[in-house]
């Protein structure tokens, strides 16, 4: 399909091309989440997003669609610095969608449908978000010439649908968190520039947070994990007496940036911002509800943001154990 055939359907209020088929479109759209050509997959996405949160598919048909984005997630995983991440990281916002149908759902925000996903689902779906965003090795937000590709922001989105739903228990939550702490710690080739500590936060982290399912002590370790490098020793290690190891320093930046982030997002709270069609039904509430665990994790957050700079502060800490 041609920029102008996917900007003529955008134009058109979404309708379907007369005389097109819609599965054959939608094989179509699908295969351009992978376009190097940013408007022709920014394109696919919009019209994709809306046909499904319309209600233009069957559930057959967006279970079928959630399915083979499910699959595009592992596409080139491992790779870096090459196409193969678009269709990665757009296919992770469709999935996205799908399952946020679901929620939609079961929130009764439409009460005269069915569930549309069964546990088994997304479970499996689940499964494969996370080893995708565990085997992500392109952290490149915004590309040279071809914009943005953004996988780590994207399928954090994903992993923070996937959190919502009741199909999921405490230990995939915190298998979420250990997977992005995981991701944080590890040695980097990239300092990320374009708010993917944001994007990990609302969605990834803060979705997992507010189901005030997860013990202290959990959140306590992976506040501690966070705060030193991935052998357990403290980030100021990555200062030598006259050398920088330079890919723990760029992890040890990202990690600071992610955790003074979280700090405020837990200070001033999370709007659904992500969703403003939905202001005002039973799905925004969840915004609304309190952080369990928000105090100790303040106080843990600012012990290990002390404890990752060489002493500057009047006040030094250590993380308690």
């Amino acid at each position: 399909m041609l920029l102008t055939g996917v900007q003529a359907i955008i134009n058109s209020g979404y309708c379907v091309p007369a005389g097109s088929d819609l599965e054959a479109l939608t094989r179509e759209l699908t295969g351009l989440l992978g376009s190097p050509v940013s408007a022709l997959r920014e394109g696919a996405l919009e019209i994709l997003w809306h046909w499904g949160e319309a209600g233009r598919y069957s559930d057959a048909e967006l279970r079928a669609l959630g399915e083979q984005t499910a699959a595009n997630l592992s596409v080139g995983l491992g790779e870096s610095g090459t196409d193969t991440v678009f269709l990665r990281s757009f296919s992770a916002l469709i999935l996205e969608m799908v399952v946020l149908v679901d929620l939609v759902r079961a929130a009764d925000v439409d009460d005269r449908k069915p569930p549309l996903l069964s546990p088994s689902e997304v479970r499996d779906w689940f499964e494969r978000a996370l080893a995708a965003f565990a085997g992500e090795k392109d952290f490149r937000g915004c590309t040279e010439g071809n914009g943005w590709a953004h996988a780590l922001a994207h399928m954090s989105d994903l992993l923070g649908a996937l959190a919502r739903s009741p199909h999921l228990d405490r230990t995939h939550l915190e298998r979420i968190l250990s997977a992005v702490a995981d991701k944080l710690i590890a040695p980097a080739d990239t300092v990320l520039l374009f708010e993917e500590d944001h994007r990990m936060i609302r969605g990834a982290v803060m979705h997992t947070l507010l189901r005030n399912e997860m013990e202290g002590k959990f959140l306590r370790s992976w506040v501690d994990r966070l705060a030193h490098r991935p052998d357990g020793a403290a980030w100021g290690t990555v200062f030598g007496t006259d050398t920088c190891d330079q890919a723990a320093n760029r992890a040890r930046t990202n990690v600071r940036s992610f955790l003074r982030a979280l700090y405020f997002v837990l200070t001033w709270g999370m709007t659904n911002a992500p969703y403003p069609a939905l202001v005002g039904t039973a799905f925004a509430e969840y915004y609304d509800r309190p952080v369990a665990a928000r105090d100790a994790l303040l106080a843990d957050i600012t012990v290990a943001l002390k404890c990752m700079n060489r002493p500057m502060y009047r006040v030094e800490q250590e993380m308690p154990s």
